[in-house]
């Protein structure tokens, strides 16, 4: 109904799906989900469809299978809805199905996709290279170094960039393929085994990639991981602006808001992370955290997770993905209209006693001040493991370091803000002249 056209003659519309209608797939798929929602072990998208026999043997899931078979033809038959038989594959232990290869050993990316990338001619211009790259990447997830690969290909494509073809960019291609030639086998998601997120910020971007175990060794407690998702995206030119801490924090978002239909109602996940201070900083309550990060942990309070330092060494898998990420800023942002408003009603909560010339003066005496700056680089590069290792200027700050941030010139403990050493007695004489209690200038 809603093709109806107003013409001279009266109002006419189409009686079968057009092209060109942009709900096309949809108004497609809800009628084939309506038939088939409520047949177990059945899965439809668009016009794929697969049915899996089920069951802790052989015989037992064969025997479903059977049955559920039978089940999905006399409901198809019921609708009206016909399948091709050319391409009918009956009782197979290896499927393709929506771009993918379901196996025995565990999830491929498909023969065809692949066949499609590893035939694709060399890009000579930029539009081609964007078309090779949007094609490989919806392989990442079986190649987690693929972006540290196509990284000059990237380059090619930027608004600024003339497009010159070299060396390193015929090896960049001829890399890629390779890799896809090789993709790794991902092990199917169990919602009921653990689940192990690791995450990891660098200076450009996010990565992360969620785990599981696949064998026991004679070891009971010695566990070995399997990958079952990986996931990388770059930071935006604000966020590349961000504190280290910041960006951690970030990276735990991307994760969980990308994988998000593995990850909600998990109760046991656990997020590795190389940057030690979100270990304390997620087990305190979420008022006691620094403004920036509270708008990000807002944003995950509907997981259940804890968070675990490990070294970066043992976090490689995050850390490439991060270090070389995917072109395109695929995480969620957090700037959502909650965190808009509470943003927004207090964006400068502790500079209310001061004066727009007062806060040029602060700022003023922040950029010479040798303490500041010593703070200023801690805050955005990180802090060390150890007091001992931290310039004498900043040791009077270390047992609150997780609660510095920087924001808009100034740093900030939590809501108030740090006033230079050289610019404190011209301020504490400001806040006496008219001394009205110590409430008003705590």
């Amino acid at each position: 109904m809603l093709t109806t056209m107003h013409t001279p003659w009266g109002r006419y519309r189409w009686t079968l799906l057009p092209l060109g209608i942009s709900s096309a797939s949809e108004e497609f798929q809800h009628p084939i989900h309506d038939v088939l929602c409520d047949l177990e072990g059945v899965v439809n998208i668009a016009d794929d469809l697969i049915e899996v026999g089920r069951g802790k043997t052989l015989s037992e899931a064969t025997y479903d299978h059977d049955r559920t078979v039978i089940e999905l033809m006399g409901r198809l038959s019921l609708h009206g809805l016909r399948l091709n038989p050319d391409k009918i594959k009956f009782k197979t232990c290896t499927a393709p199905f929506m771009g993918h290869t379901l196996t025995p050993e565990g999830l491929k990316p498909s023969s065809e996709i692949a066949n499609a990338v590893l035939s694709m001619p060399q890009p000579h211009d930029k539009a081609a290279t964007r078309r090779f790259l949007g094609t490989i990447t919806y392989l990442s997830k079986f190649c987690p170094h693929l972006s540290e690969v196509v990284h000059p290909l990237r380059d090619l494509t930027h608004l600024n960039q003339e497009f010159l073809s070299a060396d390193q960019h015929t090896e960049a291609f001829r890399r890629a393929k390779e890799l896809v030639s090789q993709a790794p086998c991902l092990r199917y998601f169990d919602v009921t085994a653990p689940v192990v997120l690791q995450v990891d910020a660098s200076e450009y971007g996010l990565g992360a990639a969620l785990l599981q175990p696949a064998t026991h060794s004679a070891n009971s407690t010695d566990i070995l991981w399997q990958p079952a998702a990986y996931s990388s995206s770059s930071l935006s030119p604000t966020e590349q602006r961000y504190a280290q801490i910041e960006k951690e924090t970030l990276a735990i978002v991307h994760a969980f808001h990308k994988l998000d239909q593995l990850l909600f109602s998990k109760a046991d996940v656990v997020v590795h992370s190389d940057h030690k201070p979100l270990e304390i900083i997620f087990k305190r309550p979420l008022a006691d955290a620094a403004r920036p990060l509270q708008s990000m942990m807002l944003s995950l309070q509907r997981y259940a997770f804890t968070v675990e330092y490990r070294k970066g060494s043992t976090v490689h898998i995050a850390d490439t993905l991060s270090q070389a990420p995917l072109p395109t800023t695929s995480h969620k942002q957090v700037n959502d209209e909650l965190v808009y408003c509470i943003e927004l009603e207090t964006e400068h909560p502790d500079l209310s006693p001061f004066q727009d010339a007062t806060l040029q003066e602060i700022r003023a005496a922040a950029l010479t001040d040798r303490e500041q700056s010593t703070l200023r680089s801690l805050v955005e590069a990180g802090w060390p493991n150890y007091k001992a290792a931290v310039p004498e200027l900043a040791r009077p700050y270390w047992t609150f370091r997780h609660e510095l941030t920087l924001h808009d010139g100034l740093l900030f403990k939590q809501g108030h803000v740090i006033v230079p050493s050289s610019a404190r007695p011209t301020i504490l004489h400001k806040l006496h002249a008219a001394h009205r209690g110590p409430e008003f200038t705590i």
